[in-house]
């Protein structure tokens, strides 16, 4: 009897054990979800924020509706640590899969659109417009001498390195990044064909990009461009400075 009953309280332990571990798991996959209304929620994680300011984020924003869960279950996943960015998250998404998306650090990237702009001040505005790094960073590395040294140009023609286009980028992404990925896209766009055209009208890569800016500015209107792009080749071929 005594052994039969020793049996019956083993079991019984076992199954309250299972039945937690399994409650648990059960708690840890679906537990919480986010209440926000929209059908997605942007938010963005600053580098260098607190816990306690990270926490007040996904308040705020109603991606995580049981902070003191969250965190317990951050701690027992081994990820309460997060990587910083911008974060997009379908309504309805479980904390389960927040803790997941910010512990791996799976941002949704950006459309960073460059326009053409002829000032330094203004083309550092326009870049920063939509990034974590404000324009007096973007405009300390368009007047860096030994940044536009490194990447084959002076002072004064840097700034032609960022054709104007739209690139996906991360929120986030530093100063360094940000300027090779210019470069890349710098080497991308001049082919050898491009090349030919500006030898052809005895023009540097250079001077090309200048010359689109002083269109750009001159005129909206893409019929109007060639003929404003003509009166400036014109003054060219005459000696006078583009500027």
């Amino acid at each position: 009897m005594k052994k039969n009953g020793c049996g019956t309280i083993i079991l019984l332990l076992l199954l309250v054990a299972g039945a937690s571990i399994f409650w648990g798991y059960q708690k840890l996959k679906n537990g919480g979800s986010s209440t926000f209304n929209s059908d997605q929620k942007v938010i963005l994680i600053p580098s260098n924020t607190s816990h306690e300011d990270f926490n007040k984020i996904l308040e705020m924003d109603s991606v995580v509706t049981d902070l003191e869960w969250f965190n317990r279950t951050a701690i027992l996943k081994k990820s309460h640590l997060w990587e910083p960015g911008r974060y997009v998250f379908q309504k309805g998404v479980s904390h389960n899969d927040v803790i997941n998306k910010l512990r791996n650090g799976e941002q949704t990237p950006i459309q960073l659109i460059v326009p053409s702009r002829r000032l330094p001040e203004d083309l550092a505005g326009a870049i920063s417009w939509t990034l974590e790094m404000d324009s007096i960073t973007v405009l300390e590395q368009l007047r860096s001498p030994e940044l536009a040294q490194r990447f084959g140009f002076n002072l004064d023609q840097f700034r032609t390195m960022i054709i104007p286009n739209t690139y996906e980028v991360y929120w986030n992404i530093s100063p360094k990044e940000l300027m090779e990925r210019f470069a890349r896209e710098y080497k991308r766009f001049w082919n050898t064909s491009r090349k030919q055209k500006a030898k052809n009208l005895n023009l540097s890569q250079s001077e090309v990009c200048v010359l689109a800016s002083i269109v750009k500015a001159e005129t909206s209107k893409r019929d109007e461009a060639p003929k404003v792009a003509g009166l400036y080749l014109n003054r060219i071929r005459k000696g006078m400075a583009l500027q």
